[in-house]
């Protein structure tokens, strides 16, 4: 299973930031005497001249520190090279908050994986990276890797989709007929759904991300039909609470409640969610295609009645969400081995090895030359795109506000479905994202 955990603990962020900002100077000394954690690699050499075997710390959420590609890889390259890696392994919700801390405070592991894109991790924390896979990345994903025309993260999964996940037979029997291109064919098939006994939607929410997928992949329209607000908002020159189209969309939003399950803010992300919309007892779940391998370890050969679809909250755009911001490996700035850690990642990142280390995960190659491998939901998914020429986004901050530090969005929604007010809400949230983007010297803030 793949983590989807967006928290990105604004104020820690905030106090990391500010170190990181008091201590440019002192690092950049180090860096030019050859001094502190930075500096080249060196003493790996025994008496004789033969290097010693390095050995090297990833960081890494407990859910991708378990995949079965990563252990294999791993192992892999310690048997060809010598080199030992260790992987310590935090809790999904925590892992930003102690690499920014740990990057901060002198206490740097070799490697780390996060989720793609500076809006995680900025990219200031991170050494730029280099080798010959560089250049077989696919455009859309160095669009999220990149700064300033420097790579900074290794895109390490596939490239899969979000959409609803959703159970053939609970639709067919409600009468639902796909796709469903907009917002009133979308709520009248939830109802349907409803009128059948079956629980439309089911969100295990009590992570405040999932709470976020209905807005982040049907609310794409928002920005798309007006692409200056995305640049009000980088410049503070507004914010969702004064915008009509965003407080549109929280109503919309907020209108799919009751078609929701009743524990919703309590009910975790895992195999009973799953399992209620394997069983028919709910008609879909919004998540991403890379849950079929859960499902399928689950469920068995019931995954082939479940499959996947885009959806909208708007009345006339839709689009296909692409996943761009899974797993992807770094080094942090004052990472104790860069050279070493940046061999691993080249290691990594070719034809062969990249099939073995993403391993069981599907979907579309993010680089050129690298074969990898379709689930059934995606090959259904992309029929649908193509049958029905829908165009293919990223999810709806991601897709306009791409390295601007938005904050935990995940909470911002979480809060409304718990009942706070709107305008409230969407206040708070400019509250966390104004203070972050004041240590980061954004322009307008």
């Amino acid at each position: 299973m793949m983590s989807r955990s967006k928290k990105r603990f604004a104020w820690v962020l905030m106090l990391v930031l500010a170190l990181l900002v008091s201590a440019c100077g002192k690092n950049a000394s180090d860096t030019a005497t050859g001094g502190g954690q930075g500096k080249k690699e060196g003493g790996n050499e025994s008496a004789s001249g033969t290097k010693k075997p390095v050995e090297m710390r990833l960081l890494v959420n407990n859910d991708w520190g378990k995949s079965e590609g990563l252990a294999e890889i791993i192992k892999k390259y310690e048997a060809e090279t010598g080199n030992k890696i260790t992987i310590d392994m935090v809790p999904p919700e925590q892992a930003l908050n102690i690499i920014t801390t740990k990057i901060s405070t002198g206490d740097a592991p070799d490697l780390i994986m996060t989720n793609a894109g500076s809006q995680y991790i900025p990219y200031n924390f991170l050494e730029p990276l280099s080798g010959p896979w560089t250049n077989l990345m696919e455009p859309s994903v160095k669009k999220v890797i990149s700064e300033n025309d420097k790579v900074y993260q290794a895109y390490a999964a596939p490239i899969g989709y979000y959409g609803a996940i959703y159970n053939k037979e609970v639709l067919e029997k409600a009468g639902v007929k796909l796709p469903l291109m907009n917002y009133r064919q979308l709520v009248d098939a939830l109802k349907a759904i409803q009128a059948t006994g079956v629980e439309p939607i089911v969100i295990p929410g009590k992570d405040s991300w999932t709470h976020e997928m209905i807005p982040a992949l049907g609310g794409v329209h928002v920005m798309q039909k007006d692409p200056s607000l995305a640049q009000k908002i980088r410049t503070n020159q507004t914010k969702a609470s004064q915008e009509p189209a965003f407080i549109e969309l929280a109503e919309r939003v907020l209108a799919l409640k009751p078609y929701t399950n009743k524990d919703a803010l309590s009910l975790p992300y895992g195999d009973a969610a799953w399992k209620k919309v394997l069983e028919g007892k709910s008609g879909m779940v919004m998540v991403g295609d890379w849950l079929y391998t859960d499902f399928e370890r689950i469920g068995g050969d019931a995954v082939n009645n479940v499959s996947m679809m885009p959806f909208t909250l708007s009345n006339d755009y839709i689009s296909g969400v692409v996943g761009l911001t899974l797993r992807a490996f770094a080094i942090p700035r004052n990472s104790p081995h860069k050279e070493t850690a940046q061999q691993f990642i080249n290691y990594v990142m070719t034809a062969e090895n990249f099939a073995i280390s993403v391993k069981p995960f599907k979907g579309a190659s993010p680089y050129k030359g690298f074969p990898t491998k379709k689930s059934a939901w995606q090959i259904d998914y992309e029929k649908k795109l193509a049958d029905n020429q829908i165009p293919v986004t990223n999810s709806y901050l991601n897709e306009f506000l791409t390295g601007f530090q938005y904050g935990d969005s995940g909470v911002l929604w979480q809060s409304m479905f718990s009942g706070k007010d709107i305008k409230a809400a969407y206040d708070d949230w400019y509250k966390e994202y104004e203070k972050l983007n004041r240590v980061a010297k954004t322009p307008g803030f």
